[in-house]
């Protein structure tokens, strides 16, 4: 019987220890791999005419240096940018969800084509990422953005 405890006991150090490092190399369920996206865009979004939603790894430099048209070439080139992670089309009164890895470096950049933009019309993302980004768009731009860490 004491034996058979003693074994007992090893077997759950040995388990503990093994879910100790499962967890701390983030293969539990829940651990913040991914970062989730959910666009909203009212009845009035871009003229009730869909918009693009692209998801970029940048860096802060870009982001702040590239024009609209810049960003818009390179996702209607034929050849597809190596910078875009993630694209999808939303249309007006809908709810569209885009999920990504977590990138190991670098920033995002969030941006949303519409056909005339306002002044809001990307998002920057820097590390540590959030689990979940909340935007709402409005008629031309993006009327606001929560963040879920």
């Amino acid at each position: 019987m004491r034996k058979l405890s003693r074994t007992i006991r090893r077997l759950s150090r040995t388990l503990g220890v093994s879910l100790l490092m499962l967890g701390m190399s983030g293969a539990f369920v829940g651990c913040a791999s991914t970062i989730r996206f959910s666009i909203s865009a009212d009845e009035q979004t871009n003229k009730t005419t869909p918009v693009y939603v692209v998801v970029r790894s940048v860096d802060g430099q870009t982001f702040l240096a590239e024009h609209y048209n810049a960003v818009a070439e390179k996702v209607f080139q034929n050849t597809p940018d190596e910078t875009i992670l993630e694209r999808k089309i939303i249309f007006p009164n809908q709810t569209e969800v885009i999920q990504i890895e977590q990138p190991e470096s670098g920033n995002l950049g969030i941006y949303v084509l519409f056909s005339e933009p306002g002044e809001n019309w990307r998002i920057p993302l820097q590390a540590p990422f959030p689990q979940e980004v909340l935007i709402s768009l409005g008629k031309n731009q993006i009327r606001r953005v929560q963040i879920r860490r």
